[in-house]
């Protein structure tokens, strides 16, 4: 394993110094990486508003940095438009470590990937934003998301979001939460612990070097201090309306932050599960994205992940995968709280260690909803609603039989709080989700 991770790394830094290269004789606007010093590239024409822009807000100034470099390289292999008016575009903004340093600072930037006349792939800087310190955080992600409205204007937009992530939780809870529970004695807050500079104390996540790596909204790590962000604050930093939003980050597939970002985007993927490190499949995700577009693209991309992991053998086949029609998830809602409500007894009563769960190291946070609402013994007219509602509104899921130790037994392709699992500190901090307010899960 650290052989293979050591000649991969090695790959990928000549990978991107023959491609710095080749862009400059290309096109003198194209810049390094993180070398621009300037901002908006002289003489570049606004578009009209006909085409599709699909962004990678690759947050990766964590342990994931050479991870999310790869996917960037693997995009290059796939479908790039060309460099044109009339063509879709592909953005990236990319924050990265410099190897593996927490400590060296890097200009964050977003860029376009595209093909010049010649067909070579260049890698065109927009912008650079040497002001931004913290990329975790709703303040970067609106400020590039406008400057992307304002240069790019388009007739769709699709975001795909990867990084680390631990789904609904409060920002740092997932690394540590005997910081957040006091030993019992808790004083809640909306924000997490802080730091010197606004942050949480940085723990890395747990990991065992035997098992496949994990990318476990978004994380920045200056330092020993971390910086992340809630759902709610993700969710309100987001200017326009997507196509799709894809998280190709751990435990994104939970039923609270697809609900929250239900009026964000039309489709939402994500994984119940944690995710390994390799990630999405990202040599045909443009292709599905912007050549087939739409539901039957979103989709696609979800079938080419999972059919990657289900080929694999031991613990690298592990992946579990959900498309979600955010235009249909109200009625889940609805079907949920007519049974949270007329079951109340039930739902406290659950036994936790009967419920099909979705996490590793003790952090149980993550519970089938399926399973769930099961365990509440609904009449067969709330069941038969529920399981309608469900069936409408997820479009695609898939999962292995085992995730990293996991066993999967029942999978219904949403993941959710569990009340008689969780703490007080968790109970208070998860009634301003919207999919509390709506199913009035913790009272």
């Amino acid at each position: 394993m650290n052989m293979r991770k050591w000649l991969w790394n090695t790959l990928a830094a000549i990978a991107l110094l023959s491609l710095a290269a080749s862009c400059a004789k290309d096109d003198p606007f194209v810049k390094k990486w993180h070398g621009n010093k300037g901002n908006h590239t002289p003489g570049r024409e606004q578009t009209e508003e006909t085409r599709s822009v699909m962004i990678l807000f690759s947050e990766g100034y964590n342990s994931l940095s050479y991870d999310l470099q790869k996917n960037i390289q693997q995009l290059h292999e796939g479908y790039v438009p060309y460099d044109r008016r009339e063509q879709d575009v592909i953005l990236v903004f990319s924050h990265h470590t410099e190897k593996g340093s927490y400590t060296t600072p890097v200009t964050p930037v977003l860029f376009k990937i595209a093909k010049n006349k010649d067909g070579a792939i260049i890698q065109d800087t927009i912008k650079a934003y040497p002001e931004i310190k913290n990329t975790c955080s709703a303040e970067c992600v609106n400020t590039v998301l406008k400057d992307i409205l304002d240069l790019f204007p388009a007739k769709k937009y699709g975001l795909v979001y990867s990084s680390h992530a631990s789904g609904w939780l409060p920002e740092g809870y997932y690394a540590d939460p005997s910081k957040y529970e006091g030993g019992g004695m808790v004083f809640w807050s909306k924000k997490a612990p802080s730091a010197e500079d606004g942050g949480f104390s940085y723990v890395q996540s747990p990991a065992e070097d035997s098992f496949p790596r994990v990318k476990s909204v978004g994380q920045c790590v200056n330092g020993a201090v971390g910086h992340e962000m809630t759902i709610q604050e993700f969710t309100q930093a987001l200017p326009m309306k997507f196509e799709y939003i894809l998280f190709d980050a751990c435990l994104m597939g939970c039923v609270e932050t697809a609900y929250e970002l239900k009026d964000k985007c039309d489709y939402y993927v994500g994984s119940p599960t944690e995710v390994l490190s390799q990630g999405f499949f990202y040599e045909t995700l443009a292709q599905h994205l912007l050549q087939e577009g739409g539901e039957q693209g979103v989709k696609a991309v979800c079938e080419d992940y999972f059919d990657f992991y289900a080929k694999q053998s031991g613990e690298c086949r592990s992946a579990t995968i959900s498309m979600i029609d955010c235009r249909k998830i109200e009625a889940v809602a609805q079907a949920a709280k007519d049974i949270f409500e007329t079951h109340r007894s039930e739902l406290g009563a659950i036994k936790a260690s009967r419920i099909q769960g979705y996490f590793r190291f003790d952090r149980h946070y993550f519970y089938d909803l399926g399973a769930i609402i099961d365990a509440c013994s609904p009449s067969p007219e709330q069941k038969q609603a529920f399981s309608k509602a469900m069936g409408e509104s997820i479009v695609y899921l898939a999962a292995t039989e085992r995730f990293i130790g996991i066993t999967i037994n029942s999978y219904s392709g949403l993941s959710s709080y569990l009340p008689v699992a969780g703490s007080e500190y968790l109970n208070n901090f998860y009634r301003d989700l919207q999919w509390n307010k709506a199913t009035s899960l913790v009272k």
